[in-house]
């Protein structure tokens, strides 16, 4: 039998789909069931990068859920910048995972005044940093 190394988050994954498997059907064999995983795993990670694109990012930024968690986190700070104590006018993402983007993990929610967004989220350069190089800028911001 040939093994692979998988990651730690990867690994989990796959057991957790494995355990949902055979309590779905005790007759499966361990292979069959690990296939399976291996599918539904594959499916969701294909269907969160088929729904990250910039047209449904700035879809999601216009709905109402949207607007409805920027103007709870903007309150929850008093309507002010974390990082230079101006007005904030926007919110920055520290992750994009489904919590977050549905409302329920406001922690990982920051309210920035635009310039200081825009100092995170674009290098010298103009490029778009990446979410941990924005997240890094904006720690070193806070400090």
């Amino acid at each position: 039998m040939n093994y692979v190394v998988v990651p730690q988050k990867r690994r989990l994954e796959l057991n957790r789909g494995i355990c949902q498997l055979m309590d779905n059907d005790r007759f499966m064999t361990a292979a069959k069931a690990e296939e399976m995983a291996k599918k539904i795993v594959s499916d969701r990670v294909r269907r969160r990068k088929k729904a990250w694109n910039p047209e449904w990012y700035a879809e999601y930024l216009r709905s109402e859920k949207w607007k409805a968690i920027k103007e709870r986190v903007l309150r929850r700070d008093c309507g002010f910048c974390l990082a230079c104590a101006q007005i904030a006018t926007t919110v920055h993402h520290r992750s994009y995972d489904d919590d977050v983007m549905n409302g329920r993990r406001d922690g990982a929610l920051v309210s920035l005044c635009q310039s200081c967004h825009t100092k995170i989220e674009f290098r010298a350069d103009g490029t778009k940093a990446s979410l941990e190089e924005a997240n890094a800028r904006l720690d070193n911001m806070l400090k």
